[in-house]
């Protein structure tokens, strides 16, 4: 698949450059691929310029930045989410959280439309 095919998505943090899903990165006026260093323990480090100089990124966080309906969500975030569900609900029992199976498939459902934290 050649560039011109991949979708690209400016970072918005750094919107000169552009990015594919698979990590791929570029210079959105020139076109021109960025290298960066291959992944280690951390993962991969790519150094991208903005004001203010040169700032180093994980890749899996630029791709989550353009990216946001890709970025996985937590087992505690999940868990949280159900929990407001079940309050805005009022299925509260004795204090105690009661959870129905179809809070969990509304969850479900609610990430699968987009639905992330805020960090």
């Amino acid at each position: 698949m050649s560039n011109e095919e991949k979708e690209w998505r400016v970072i918005p943090d750094f919107p000169k450059y552009e990015i594919t899903f698979d990590g791929e990165i570029r210079t959105v006026d020139r076109k021109i691929d960025i290298t960066y260093r291959p992944a280690d323990e951390e993962g991969s480090v790519v150094p991208l310029y903005r004001e203010g100089g040169l700032v180093e990124r994980d890749i899996r966080s630029l791709i989550y930045e353009a990216y946001p309906e890709f970025r996985q969500v937590s087992d505690k975030a999940r868990l949280d989410l159900i929990k407001r569900f079940a309050m805005e609900m009022n299925h509260w029992i004795g204090g105690e959280l009661f959870v129905y199976g179809e809070f969990e498939q509304l969850v479900d459902i609610v990430i699968d439309e987009g639905w992330r934290p805020i960090d």
